[in-house]
């Protein structure tokens, strides 16, 4: 028995001794990486933070149940009944302890963040209109009041349970005396202590609901409307403060109520004060509703719903508006054409297309592969021109068979190697990208491409696997015709292994044996860890929510940066709508990962702009938003751990580009919010829709798109991410509108993401996307173009349509790729433009033009938008029904069912009209 008992206390020992050596070597090893990061003392400051209040939260849940229990002690030295054997106050003292270490600590932990804030923030600039309050009294102090309540109600509940068990402990060493008789007795003679418990509670209800007063600005209870209404303005807030003094009067009366020793008039008490606030808090507002809103709302909501929109637009950055006129249809000529502009900066291939090419044309080896691809503009040849950019990553998934050993995998394969450019807007041979930058290593075949001095790419955006460098094993660096190229890293990234203790809880953390004993690893060898570039991020500063498409940039010394864009967000901000209802019903069906991310937030700031270096991986942040107050809170937080903007190497600088999320969810806002009618917006009557296309036959949402514009209006050309904006009654295009993205070191003269909206006359809209999509379906020559490539066995793609202003005119651009039937990329084989009146196709966007601009001559007079949204769709039920025939025909009746009810849904919307 005594060996047996041995061998458990020894195995738990061990057990307990590995737990605790993970630990630590994590712990370690956090360290060491934080302080390669150069971010030492924000790890440290968080880490005291932490602990701190770690340990108030425990003391404090230990005092709780310490004074509930050792009052009732007290209490029941007066009460023979409870006065006698054994009453357990070492178990008691031990729960309060572990209550303590389990809960209040862990509890209390996350608030050290609330109180930073709180201390940290600075004023917005922004006063609420009710209550005279800065915007950020909102969105810093408000959460931690309300957070101070929750703890109050948590301590006071704690104190009580402790008390009444202290009562009914000693219960349970009397022989026969534990029933349900004794214990009433035990509560009856704890009701002084529970009843000043309750009404402890009572007064913090009391503080909640001053403070649900300052809440209802945020959230009302119009559906319609953000933050507070007439309902809650003129009911509902006089309602929160006649409910806080019914709360504090009932406190007192139950704290009264409990020393008369009965539970009659507590009882009473608080059913009479559910009474009172049923009829507060519902009853009355409901009163005020049906006699002074409902029959005349527009009229009352009007100062709330324009408050709505203003602060909606505001929480989004989308309230400094420049506005203009959209041209109408049908005046693409000469004047067009004369911009070179035009003809180099219309995207063609789209990132899906793209990467697709780039895998079939530019891996190399299997185990290279393509994430994604990026739109980046460079200045060449004096203007800007934008281009397809793609990193050649590391698969370590598609190695060889014989190349997957530990040593392989972590030693010699170690990186990705380069990247590849390629014009948006043209096609090389038979119908591929025009590659400017190619092949392994890279070469450059356009004058004014950075050239790469450090092409190896250690930190992207896949391989988050650990690998170990500068051993006595060779990395391969780059395939060659046998074999590979050889290299040694040399830079400073990751953490080194050294010897003794720090190389064993640096391998205990990894793979113990392989780190330890391995022949190839060296005293100086490093580790590389945390590798893919928004997990670091992430990992330095939570607190940042990320954007989904970091993007890789070639700098002019030479070296590969990962840009990746992060937001400051709030739920908080006064009278702005969140990303729920009308904002979410606005963003398309497929982004539901953009829904899931900034859910319930109504407030969003690009404050950040994070620069990784693909080689070393040290993360830099640097401050972009200097008038957000959240970054400013944070960096006074964290001092070391922000840089100002102007510390980004200019060549940065001059690749930093608007976020697509942000812009998605700045069009939303103002598709939904760009009003000023009460009465339609309450209704719901003028809200706009992204743009519909038809991309491979399916007809979807457009995404934004970045491409290099010259504004109506300006002179030169600029870079901006845009998207037309549609009416869904009638599917015309309504408004087109557009983000800034050149930034400029003088203040002055940046407009880096001004948000900028050209609306359309009512009378002059020119057509919509999915309008454009029908025209080209309708051409009998482009319709014979495709079935002719249909019947060869191809597969015809059509590519995203581009919305673009130009001149004096609006262009519409889609290309159509044909992909081989035995796989392959997909080759560009026609350009489709119009101007919203007439077609035109081309070989190449050049050509497209040039026929467009002959064929806008012959016809300048636009059609009127209504009647060629008819003849469009009356078109489109033609083709439906001649398609159904033949299916019949074929006996082919799946097809057959398909377009008759493709048919159906024409006619439907011919009748509509």
């Amino acid at each position: 028995m005594k060996s047996r008992i041995t061998w458990v206390i020894l195995l738990t020992s061990i057990a307990l001794l590995a737990v605790a050596l993970s630990a630590f070597s994590s712990f370690f090893v956090d360290y060491l990486w934080f302080s390669s990061q150069l971010q030492a003392d924000a790890w440290r400051r968080t880490l005291q933070q932490r602990l701190l209040f770690y340990g108030l939260g425990a003391l404090m849940s230990w005092a709780a149940a310490t004074a509930g229990f050792r009052i009732a002690a007290w209490r029941r030295k007066n009460y023979i009944l409870l006065n006698r054997g054994p009453s357990g106050d070492a178990f008691f003292h031990l729960a309060a302890a572990l209550l303590g270490l389990a809960v209040g600590g862990p509890f209390a932990q996350p608030q050290w963040k609330l109180w930073a804030l709180a201390l940290a923030a600075p004023e917005s600039g922004v006063i609420d209109p009710v209550h005279g309050l800065d915007a950020s009294v909102y969105m810093f102090h408000l959460p931690l009041y309300a957070q101070l309540l929750q703890d109050a109600a948590f301590l006071i509940v704690t104190a009580a349970l402790f008390g009444a068990a202290a009562y009914l402990a000693p219960l349970r060493n009397l022989a026969g005396r534990w029933n349900w008789r004794s214990a009433e007795r035990a509560m009856f003679f704890a009701l002084p202590q529970l009843a000043l418990s309750g009404a402890l509670l009572l007064a913090v209800l009391a503080l909640a609901a001053l403070l649900a007063r300052f809440t209802a600005v945020i959230s009302g209870s119009a559906d319609n409307i953000s933050g507070a209404s007439y309902l809650d303005a003129h009911a509902r807030l006089p309602a929160y403060f006649l409910a806080a003094g019914l709360c504090a009067a009932g406190a007192v009366a139950l704290a009264i109520c409990g020393f008369l020793r009965s539970w009659r008039p507590p009882a009473l008490s608080l059913a009479a004060l559910a009474v009172l606030l049923f009829g507060t808090l519902q009853l009355y507002p409901g009163f005020v509703y049906f006699t002074e809103v409902y029959s005349s709302e527009a009229i009352a909501q009007a100062p709330f719903v324009r408050r709505s929109i203003e602060f909606t637009r505001r929480g989004f950055g989308v309230w400094a508006v420049r506005l203009g006129r959209l041209p109408s249809a049908g005046r693409f000529g000469a004047g067009a054409l004369r911009s070179q502009l035009n003809l180099e900066a219309i995207p063609l291939w789209s990132k899906q297309e793209a990467r697709n090419a780039f895998r079939q044309q530019q891996s190399w080896r299997s185990f290279y592969d393509f994430n994604d691809v990026d739109l980046i503009r460079y200045q060449i040849d004096g203007r800007p021109r934008e281009m397809l950019s793609a990193a050649r990553e590391l698969n370590r998934a598609r190695l060889p068979e014989g190349s997957r050993s530990w040593e392989a995998r972590r030693l010699q394969f170690t990186h990705g190697y380069g990247m590849v450019m390629a014009p948006v807007a043209a096609a090389g041979a038979e119908g591929a990208p025009q590659y400017w930058m190619r092949d392994v290593p890279p070469s450059a075949a356009r004058p004014g491409l950075p050239g790469l001095r450090r092409p190896a790419i250690y930190f992207g955006e896949a391989d988050n696997e650990y690998a170990v460098v500068r051993t006595a094993l060779p990395e391969a660096d780059y395939p060659l015709e046998e074999g590979y190229a050889e290299t040694a890293y040399d830079g400073m990234g990751g953490i080194e292994i050294g010897a003794g203790l720090r190389k064993f809880f640096i391998a205990l953390q990894f793979d113990f044996w392989n780190l330890l004993f391995s022949e190839y690893i060296k005293k100086d060898s490093r580790i590389l860890l945390n590798r893919e570039i928004r997990g670091a991020v992430q990992k330095i500063a939570p607190f940042l929510v990320q954007d989904s498409d970091p993007y890789l940039v070639a700098a002019d010394d030479g070296r590969l940066y990962w840009i990746l864009d992060a937001y400051t967000v709030s739920s908080r901000y006064p009278y702005a709508a969140a990303v729920d209802g009308i904002l979410s019903a606005a963003l398309p069906s497929s982004e539901q990962r953009l829904r899931a991310t900034f859910r319930g937030r109504n407030y969003v700031r690009n404050s950040v702009k994070a620069v990784i270096d693909a080689y070393d991986g040290r993360v830099r942040l640097y401050i972009f938003d200097r008038n957000d107050p959240h970054i400013r809170a944070w960096s006074r937080i964290y001092p070391e751990m922000f840089l100002p903007i102007k510390e980004m190497p200019a060549s940065l600088r001059r690749r930093l580009r608007h976020p697509r999320d942000l812009f998605m969810l700045q069009a939303a806002v103002y598709a939904t919010h760009h009003g000023e009618d009460v009465q339609a917006f309450l209704k719901g009557e003028d809200r706009w829709q992204f743009g519909t296309e038809v991309v491979q036959g399916v007809q979807q949402a457009m995404d934004a798109r970045y491409g290099v514009v010259e504004l109506p209006d300006e002179s030169t050309p600029e870079y901006v991410i845009s998207l037309p904006l549609i009416s869904p009654a009638r599917q015309t295009m309504v408004a087109w509108i557009a983000a800034r993205c050149d930034f400029r070191d003088n203040p002055q003269a940046n407009r880096f993401g001004e948000i900028v909206v050209y609306q359309a006359l009512r009378s002059q809209a020119p057509p919509g996307p999915l309008q454009i999509e029908s025209l080209i379906e309708q051409n009998p020559d482009i319709s014979r173009e495709m079935a002719e490539w249909n019947q060869q066995g191809d597969r015809v793609l059509r590519g995203r349509l581009s919305v673009l202003p130009v001149d004096d005119s609006i262009l519409y651009v889609e290309p159509i790729f044909v992909q081989p039937p035995k796989g392959g990329s997909a080759e560009l084989r026609r350009v489709v433009a119009s101007d919203g009146n007439v077609l035109a196709a081309g070989d190449s966007l050049d050509a497209a033009l040039l026929a467009l601009a002959a064929a806008s001559q012959q016809d300048a007079s636009p059609p009127e938008s209504p009647d060629a949204d008819l003849r469009a769709v009356a078109a489109r039920a033609l083709t439906a029904l001649k398609r159904a025939q033949t299916a019949a025909g074929a006996g082919d009746w799946v097809e057959y069912g398909r377009q008759m009810t493709e048919l159906r849904t024409f006619l439907n919307r011919m009748v509509a009209q």
